[in-house]
């Protein structure tokens, strides 16, 4: 039996998008508002949060930090990883529900 979690949703009044988390609603705000307070130092590009600018640094740095687990391909962002994971490791039939584990980062429990 699968074990389903409820969420409480929190609901953006401008264009009806729900978030599960009251963080990523606040975020998503600040983009109707037209408010980036974070900024490329390089390219001066501006963001609405700062785990997006951090991700957009591996732009100019050159960084490829998400390491697909099946072959030896790097990527500089996460969302290429996991089109990179659906479209050439995923399952027979289109089943995808191993995406999430391969994309994990592996803890080492000494």
């Amino acid at each position: 039996m699968r074990h389903l979690k409820m969420h409480k949703l929190f609901l953006c009044l401008q264009c009806g998008k729900t978030f599960t988390q009251k963080k990523n609603l606040n975020r998503h705000i600040r983009g109707h508002m037209g408010i980036r307070p974070f900024q490329c130092s390089v390219c001066l590009k501006t963001f609405t949060a700062k785990s997006t600018l951090q991700d957009h640094l591996n732009i100019h740095s050159g960084d490829r930090p998400y390491k697909c687990n099946c072959c030896d391909m790097d990527f500089k962002h996460k969302s290429a990883l996991k089109k990179h994971l659906s479209s050439v490791h995923a399952r027979a039939g289109g089943d995808k529900s191993n995406l999430d584990a391969i994309t994990k980062i592996t803890i080492d429990y000494d």
